[in-house]
């Protein structure tokens, strides 16, 4: 990340502009952010016919539904998406301290599970839920003497990509981005770290392997799986639910350990990207209006 002072001026003044807008954003608590959000949410609704089909159309293909369903489940989703994306904006004041108070966790003996695992940690997610503020979480969900690190796309303005990071990195976690991520992750790794992947995006025909997804073959990444394998890292998926009553609900699925699979590595490296890939299907079908439906993740990888 940049240095504050080595941004040019525009980009300084938008960096210090974001940074009072989050603060006085904090200050008035996340009930009007996510009225905010949902004001940005009617309008894309309304004004984006693209995404609207899309989303639409994505929904009632691949959960099986009738139209009416499919439009209700997107209208709700786009509302979902953008409270997701301003909750950024209050990453610093959320953590695991907020354990039985707002954010409440069903599968217990899997939380007592990975907080006792003492081997690599590969956790897995998607665009789906709270992904921000889980993000955020990982600074303080194992102990601070171990690497925590999420992999994530970077931003083309310096300005936001350095306000962005700030956000994510509240609580300790460090940012790294994807196309410079595997010698960091696997040196994290090897020192019993956490790193976290997003493996819901499109990637690229290199980095892919075609799986199905909602019962259409897609291309899935598999950096998390090869990177996983190699350090024989437990693989978790996890997600972050937003509840109707202002509470959160933190799944911990079933892991993975990659270190009894067998055959090739090729063959190790399928098997753990359809593991993480089935979790995110799983997890979706179950809470569909908060998944990021508007994206095209079935296109064809350039």
């Amino acid at each position: 990340m940049k240095k504050e002072t080595e941004l040019k001026l525009i980009n300084r003044i938008q960096l210090i502009s974001m940074r009072l807008f989050a603060k006085v954003i904090r200050f008035f608590g996340f009930k009007p952010t996510y009225m905010m959000a949902n004001i940005f949410a009617f309008f894309v609704w309304n004004f984006s016919k693209e995404r609207r089909n899309l989303a639409t159309r994505n929904i009632e293909k691949h959960l099986d539904v009738s139209a009416d369903k499919a439009r209700e489940i997107a209208r709700a989703s786009f509302s979902e998406n953008f409270c997701s994306f301003a909750e950024i904006l209050h990453t610093q004041n959320f953590s695991c301290d907020e354990l039985g108070k707002r954010l409440f966790i069903p599968t217990q003996k899997n939380w007592e599970d990975f907080q006792k695992c003492d081997r690599p940690i590969v956790a897995t997610t998607g665009h789906f839920g709270s992904w921000e503020l889980l993000a955020s979480m990982l600074g303080d969900i194992i102990s601070t003497d171990r690497p925590r690190t999420s992999v994530v796309r970077k931003y083309p303005n310096p300005a936001v990509q350095q306000f962005i990071t700030e956000q994510r990195e509240a609580k300790g976690a460090t940012m790294i981005g994807h196309r410079l991520a595997a010698v960091t992750v696997l040196r994290a790794l090897r020192k019993k770290g956490l790193v976290a992947f997003l493996v819901d995006h499109r990637p690229h025909k290199s980095e892919s392997i075609m799986l199905p997804f909602f019962g259409q073959e897609t291309a899935v990444n598999i950096g998390p799986a090869l990177l996983a394998v190699r350090a024989k890292a437990v693989i978790w998926p996890i997600f972050l639910n937003r509840e109707k009553n202002g509470t959160y609900t933190y799944y911990i699925h079933d892991s993975l350990d990659t270190a009894i699979l067998e055959g090739t590595l090729e063959e190790k490296i399928a098997a753990a990207a359809l593991f993480y890939t089935q979790a995110v299907e799983t997890h979706v079908r179950q809470y569909p209006s908060q998944w990021f439906w508007m994206h095209d993740r079935w296109r064809k990888p350039h």
